[in-house]
C-alpha cells in the first residue's frame, strides 16, 4: 500500500511546474536537549488548496529521526501529520543512501488540507548526548507542493530550498556543571597497608569516568584477590556505585595507574559527592613527610536523559599527603653499618642527633640521605669559614685531617651527605658517633616518637669495595620519655639503654645497643655499645 502512495504521489508531483506561487513550507525553530528528543515542525503556508506535497530533509550530523511502532507493529521514521490533513491523507517517510529523508504527504482522493496556515507534520527527532551546546542548520530541499484547481491536481509549485535551526542544550557543558575528583585522604602512617580515598563532587549524573593515578616512587598499589580467584591491583568502587558498574585498573608503562569505571546499562553513579574509588597502598617503613599524589588524564562522562553526554576533561589533580612516620624499621645489623643513634628531646629544645657507623674493616669514605621528621629542623651556625650554614660535621674523634665532608638539603628536604679523604685515609675506630647535626624541635610538638628515615647509605673501603644497606627508619622521642636513670661517670648524669628496635634494655644486653647520657649541661649524648 505504501509503496502504491509513493508511485502515485510522485506521478502527481510530476505534472507541470511552477516557479512562484504563494505556498510554501518552512521549518519551525526548535530548542532541545542533547540526549533528547523533540519535535521538529514543518509548516505550510498557502493561500489555495492544497492536496500533496514532497520534500527532502537533510538533519546535522547527530541528529536523526526517531523511529516508532506504527498500527501494523512495523517499526517505521516517527513523521505524523497534524490536524491539518483530512481523512484520505497519508504520510510516508525513508532515508535515502546519502542520508537525507524523504518525506511525501498525499490525499487518494486529492481532498485540500485544512485551513492555510500551521504545522502540517511533526517529525520526532533525537540528538546525540554527544552533541555540543549550539544551534545547527536542518535543511528542506527539492520542495514540490501540489495545489488543488477544480478538485484537481494543479500544476506543482517547485520551492526553493529552506533552512531551519535546532538549538541544542547539553548540561554537562554548563558553566554551573559540577565534576571534580579530588583525594579525601590527607595523612598516612608509615609501615602497613592502608587505603587512598579518592572523591567525586558532582551536580549532573555521572555513568563512567577514566583517570590516570600518580604516586610517589616507592609507595605502589597492593594486589587482591577477585572474585573470581585472580589476583587483581587492590582498586575498589564505594557504595556509589550502581549494580551495573564495573571498575578496571592496570599499570602503565610510565608507573601511574589507569582506572576505567563504566556501566554496561549507562546508569548514574549515586549521590553527588563523597568517596567513589579507593586504593590500597602499602606505605614503606622509610616514607617520611610530605607526598604528592596527583590524578591525570581525567575524562568523565555524563548521563544526559539516560544516554551518554559529552565527554567532560576536567583539569590534573595534584594534591599532597602527609606520611606520619613514627619510627621502628628494620636496623641494620651487618658488620659493616651505618644507624641513628637514640635522640630524647623536649619541645622547643636543642640538642644533637648523631648518624652511627659499625665497622669491622676500615671506611675510608660514605655518602647517605636522611631524612627528619617534620617538626625537627637543623640549626644554623657560622662556620670556620664565616659561612652561616646548617650545623652539620663529622666527628672530630673518628675523622682524620684529609676527610671532609659536603652536603646539601634535597628538593624534598632531606639532606645528602659525602664523606670522603682526598688520600684514601680511613676512619678512626671501629664503631660510635660518625656525624653530628644540631637540632631543634619545634615549641608545638606533641609528646611522642618521631621517625628520621636513613637511605641512600653507600659506604667504601679503601680497595674500593663498595657496602650499601637498605633503608630504615630510626627515632626521635619528643617528650618526657627518658627512661631508666642510671649514674655511670661523674660526667654524666643519666643514662639510658636501647636496643636496636628502640625499646628500653639493660646495660649487659649481648649484642649491638645504644647508650643514652644526659650531659650537664643538658645536652644527650648516644654511643653505641656492643656487648660480647
Amino acid at each position: 500500500m505504501i509503496k502504491r502512495l509513493i508511485i502515485y504521489c510522485l506521478l502527481l508531483l510530476a505534472i507541470g511546474q511552477q516557479v512562484w506561487a504563494d505556498c510554501r513550507l518552512s521549518l519551525v525553530p526548535i530548542s532541545m536537549n542533547a540526549g533528547g528528543k523533540g519535535d521538529l515542525s514543518v509548516n505550510l503556508t498557502n493561500s489555495e488548496e492544497v492536496t500533496a506535497f514532497q520534500f527532502d530533509l537533510r538533519l546535522p550530523q547527530g541528529i536523526s529521526i526517531a523511529t516508532t511502532v506504527n498500527d501494523d507493529e512495523e517499526t517505521v521514521l516517527d513523521v505524523a501529520l497534524t490536524d491539518r490533513k483530512k481523512s484520505s491523507h497519508q504520510v510516508t517517510c525513508s532515508q535515502q543512501d546519502d542520508g537525507r529523508y524523504t518525506v511525501a504527504v498525499l490525499s487518494s482522493k486529492n481532498q485540500s488540507l485544512k485551513n492555510s496556515e500551521g504545522a502540517v507534520v511533526n517529525i520526532r527527532i533525537t540528538a546525540s548526548g554527544s552533541l555540543n551546546s549550539g544551534t545547527y542548520t536542518a535543511l528542506l530541499e527539492n520542495i514540490h507542493i501540489v495545489p488543488l484547481t477544480d478538485g484537481k491536481p494543479g500544476t506543482r509549485i517547485d520551492q526553493e530550498n529552506v533552512e531551519g535551526s535546532i538549538t541544542v542544550a547539553n548540561a554537562s557543558q554548563s558553566d554551573d556543571v559540577v565534576t571534580k575528583l579530588s583525594f579525601a585522604t590527607t595523612q598516612l602512617t608509615a609501615g602497613g597497608n592502608q587505603q587512598i580515598e579518592i572523591a567525586l563532587e558532582n551536580n549532573i549524573e555521572i555513568t563512567s569516568m577514566q583517570f590516570d593515578v600518580v604516586l610517589p616512587e616507592g609507595l605502589e598499589l597492593n594486589t587482591t584477590t577477585n572474585e573470581d580467584e585472580e589476583q587483581v591491583l587492590d582498586v575498589q568502587l564505594s557504595s556509589r556505585k550502581h549494580s551495573t558498574h564495573k571498575i578496571n585498573c592496570a599499570k602503565q608503562e610510565d608507573g601511574s595507574y589507569r582506572v576505567v569505571i563504566i556501566s554496561g546499562k549507562n546508569k548514574a553513579l549515586n549521590g553527588t559527592s563523597g568517596t567513589i574509588v579507593t586504593l590500597g597502598v602499602n606505605v614503606p617503613l622509610t616514607m617520611n613527610g610530605t607526598i604528592n599524589v596527583a590524578l591525570t588524564n581525567i575524562h568523565i562522562v555524563p548521563l544526559v536523559n539516560g544516554s551518554p553526554g559529552v565527554r567532560i576533561d576536567p583539569s590534573d589533580v595534584s594534591q599532597t599527603i602527609n606520611v606520619n612516620n613514627q619510627g621502628g624499621g628494620n636496623v641494620p645489623t651487618g658488620s659493616v653499618a651505618m644507624t641513628v643513634a637514640s635522640l630524647t628531646m623536649q619541645p622547643g629544645e636543642t640538642s644533637t642527633l648523631y648518624i652511627d657507623m659499625t665497622n669491622d674493616r676500615d671506611i675510608t669514605s660514605f655518602q647517605f640521605k636522611v631524612m627528619l621528621p617534620e617538626g625537627i629542623s637543623v640549626v644554623k651556625e657560622y662556620n670556620e669559614d664565616d659561612e652561616f650554614v646548617e650545623a652539620i660535621s663529622l666527628v672530630s674523634d673518628r675523622k682524620k685531617s684529609s676527610h671532609d665532608l659536603s652536603f646539601k638539603k634535597t628538593n624534598d628536604g632531606g639532606y645528602f651527605l659525602l664523606a670522603y679523604s682526598a688520600t684514601n685515609a680511613s676512619f678512626k675506630g671501629n664503631s660510635g658517633h660518625l656525624v653530628s647535626f644540631k637540632v631543634k624541635a619545634d615549641d608545638g610538638m606533641n609528646d611522642g616518637t618521631y621517625g628520621v628515615v636513613l637511605s641512600g647509605v653507600v659506604m667504601n673501603t679503601p680497595d674500593e669495595e663498595k657496602i650499601t644497606q637498605e633503608p630504615y627508619s630510626a627515632t626521635i622521642t619528643i617528650g618526657n620519655n627518658a627512661g631508666i636513670n642510671t649514674i655511670v661517670n661523674p660526667d654524666v648524669i643519666s643514662s639510658t639503654w636501647f636496643d636496636m628496635q628502640g625499646q628500653k634494655a639493660a646495660s649487659n644486653t649481648k649484642g649491638i645497643i645504644i647508650r643514652r647520657d644526659v650531659m650537664p649541661d643538658g645536652t644527650i649524648r648516644s654511643t653505641k655499645v656492643i656487648n660480647k
